[in-house]
């Protein structure tokens, strides 16, 4: 078994958190991984390092709401009342930090695991930071439907429209593009913190 450790990997565990991570590079952007202490801390220590505005809370107070294993020991209340303040949390991209399944955990015990180099990751962010934008990026004509749709049916308020803006303009330009089209939008909203009802 491997017994050497890359700080990497425990972004790389999940790509879904380095493609944020990437996204938020590219514009400042602050970060809220949501999950419990123990596999959020050295998520967010190697993000900060980065450069990354990188933050976590649990999912609630006991951290084990949403968790396949771990049951929740919180009331339904104490869980809203918390979701409540993760949604209240000013960050611009929202990910949960879901637990890995065993194969996922011995595959990286093994070496195995296969994932994008982290300098690659910052050449690719670095190449983004230097394309030339108006600051009137503009949205496509068909994207503008989809931000309606994400405004009404998730609530958004103006501050939030504009963190998703910000957002798009990142992955807009990871793409290379001069306008945010559906694809970059549609990004963009996924990380997007939701109000809860």
């Amino acid at each position: 078994m491997k017994t050497r450790r890359n700080p990497w990997e425990d972004v790389a565990a999940y790509p879904h958190i380095g493609r944020a991570a990437e996204v938020a590079l590219v514009k400042g952007l602050r970060m809220l991984l949501v999950g419990p202490n123990a596999r959020t801390a050295p998520v967010v220590a190697h993000l900060r390092q980065m450069g990354v505005d990188a933050h976590s809370l649990p999912p609630c107070p006991d951290g084990n709401y949403g968790d396949p294993v771990l049951p929740c020991k919180d009331s339904p209340s104490e869980v809203a009342k918390y979701q409540r303040r993760i949604a209240a949390f000013p960050a611009d991209i929202k990910v949960e930090v879901p637990r890995l399944d065993t194969q996922q955990i011995i595959q990286f015990l093994r070496g195995e695991a296969r994932y994008e180099p982290e300098q690659a990751v910052l050449a690719r962010v670095a190449r983004a930071r230097e394309l030339a934008f108006e600051n009137g990026t503009r949205l496509t004509a068909t994207a503008e439907p989809l931000l309606r749709a994400a405004i009404q049916q998730l609530h958004l308020d103006l501050s939030q429209v504009r963190s998703v803006i910000r957002t798009a303009v990142a992955v807009m330009r990871l793409a290379g593009k001069d306008s945010i089209g559906p694809v970059e939008l549609a990004e963009a909203i996924q990380y997007a913190p939701r109000q809860s009802p």
